[in-house]
Order: structure tokens, then sequence, then C-alpha cells
């Protein structure tokens, strides 16, 4: 069972996972709005903390909103949690949680 702690970010919902809980590999699901380069600028915070990707997966509705969900293996969580903070701080993140 995974712990959490509120993040400090209160903007919205970003649970933080603590360092006993990282697995090899974490899977997140963030919803945002649909417009291009969005998928980069998430891929991008992950290779700027070295953090590597193993699966992509988008999907997009008529409304404009992408779910997007990735996979990437990482166990550092300090450095997981700044990532993850710094791609929910992309303006159009709506959303996402760790699956």
């Amino acid at each position: 069972m995974r712990k959490w702690h509120k993040s400090k970010y209160a903007t919205k919902s970003k649970p933080t996972l603590l360092q006993e809980d990282i697995p090899p590999i974490v899977k997140f699901s963030f919803i945002s709005v649909d417009r291009i380069g969005i998928l980069k600028d998430i891929i991008e915070k992950f290779y700027k903390y070295k953090i590597n990707v193993q699966s992509v997966d988008l999907e997009t509705n008529t409304n404009g909103i992408a779910k997007i969900n990735l996979c990437i293996e990482s166990t550092e969580a300090e450095r997981l949690n700044e990532c993850v903070r710094e791609v929910a701080r992309i303006s159009d993140i709506l959303d996402f949680k760790v699956l």
C-alpha cells in the first residue's frame, strides 16, 4: 500500500510518493488540454531529471482533452517528486495520478 502526504503545491491534487514506496517502475496518468507539443513538454521534464520513460500511451477525445499514461523507471523519490511537480506546473496539465 502506498503512503501519501499532501504536496505543498495546492493548485491541483498532487500526491507525493515517499521514498520507501517507490517501486522500480512507476505509472502515471496525466490529464491535459490536447495541444501540439504537450507530450514533448512532459517528456522533456523527465529527460531533464534523467528519468527513463519506458512507455507512453496517449488518448484524446473530441472535447480537446488528452489522457497520457507514462511508465517510468526511477528509484529516487526526491528526484521523481521534483520532476512530477514540474510536469504538474505545465499550464495545460489539468490533473494527474499515480496508478
